[in-house]
């Protein structure tokens, strides 16, 4: 999903990370 695949294989599809970053 992102450009970190180690970040989109850690988090569930349904996370899709994007909170995390915004963060």
């Amino acid at each position: 999903v992102l450009s970190n695949n180690n970040l989109s294989g850690t988090i569930p599809q349904n996370f899709s990370g994007l909170p995390l970053l915004q963060r």
